[in-house]
């Protein structure tokens, strides 16, 4: 009898500091959370803003005063085009990214994602493998080329059932 006392015992003290631990945790981890997301997203307005007032020309990237190369800024214009649903401006931004350093296989893939949008499965099949003549070892685009091949090529291939 003393035995279930003692395991009754430990356990409901197992079960108040896993408690504990939970409550601290969810509130201290909130507060973290929240208040890191907050910086980051007041972080990314003053950059955006800072960034709209030096530069008032949409067509060219932004500069980072820092370690930012022209390519790499093609590339965030581009992932804001294709955020913003202009996949157009998108794919010009990719061409401007692979001009200035061709040997990056995201600026690929992304173009290749923004023609896919424009249901330019041709062209994006033809951007990948361009993008694989350059980075034969990049297995992204190699898989990528491949489901665009069978998603491509699967229904012109399949036969329509017989009822």
């Amino acid at each position: 009898m003393h035995n279930k006392k003692g395991k009754t015992k430990h356990s409901l003290i197992y079960f108040v500091v896993l408690t504990t631990l939970i409550i601290v945790f969810l509130v201290f981890g909130k507060k973290y959370l929240f208040n890191s997301n907050s910086q980051n997203e007041n972080q990314e307005t003053t950059n955006s803003s800072s960034n709209q007032t030096q530069n008032s020309d949409t067509s060219s990237p932004e500069e980072d005063t820092g370690t930012q190369t022209k390519d790499q800024g093609y590339y965030d214009s581009a992932l804001k085009a294709i955020d913003n649903k202009e996949y157009l401006a998108a794919i010009a931004f990719f061409d401007k990214a692979i001009a200035a350093n061709p040997n990056n296989p995201a600026y690929y893939s992304g173009k290749a994602e923004a023609q896919v949008n424009l249901n330019q499965q041709t062209e994006a099949k033809i951007t990948l493998e361009q993008g694989i003549q350059t980075n034969p070892d990049d297995q992204l685009l190699r898989s990528k080329l491949d489901v665009l091949n069978k998603d491509f090529l699967a229904p012109s291939d399949q036969e329509t059932p017989k009822q």
